[in-house]
């Protein structure tokens, strides 16, 4: 197992290319049950052309969200190759503030439960040690859920 993942790691994990793309790097720090992702946004990407373009540009909140599901989905896939597939039933993310400029996005999440096939997680978003997004997510690992 690895300790970090690179761009190209996890665009091959997630089947996910860039534009969507929400994560650049996973750096995997307790046994793979807590991460740290990155995030770097520059002037020309696209969402800061089109969302609230007025001279007020803003990264969506649910690309936030988005950063914090990839890389609970590349850590998952990290820690066992062989599911290919995750269902995310539940997710609640809270914002606290506006992405309007390019900057580095760090991103720490935490698994919380792995139980008959139903996996917890959370995530926070900080820009320069500020919180700016959190979230809570539900997935099911299709192969290992069981109802009993």
């Amino acid at each position: 197992m690895r300790n970090v993942l690179n761009k190209t790691e996890i665009k091959k994990i997630l089947k996910i290319k860039d534009p969507f793309l929400m994560i650049d790097k996973v750096k995997i720090i307790s046994q793979n049950k807590l991460v740290e992702g990155v995030k770097v946004l520059k002037d020309n990407d696209w969402y800061f052309k089109c969302h609230f373009f007025n001279n007020d540009p803003v990264m969506p909140g649910t690309l936030l969200t988005e950063a914090m599901l990839q890389t609970t989905i590349a850590t998952l896939h990290e820690r066992n190759k062989k599911i290919k597939k995750y269902f995310i039933v539940k997710s609640e993310s809270n914002f606290y503030s506006k992405i309007t400029k390019p900057c580095t996005l760090k991103i720490k999440l935490k698994i919380i439960s792995k139980k008959k096939g139903i996996i917890l997680s959370e995530g926070t978003i900080f820009l320069k040690n500020k919180k700016v997004s959190h979230g809570k997510f539900r997935f099911i690992d299709p192969e290992n859920f069981k109802i009993n």
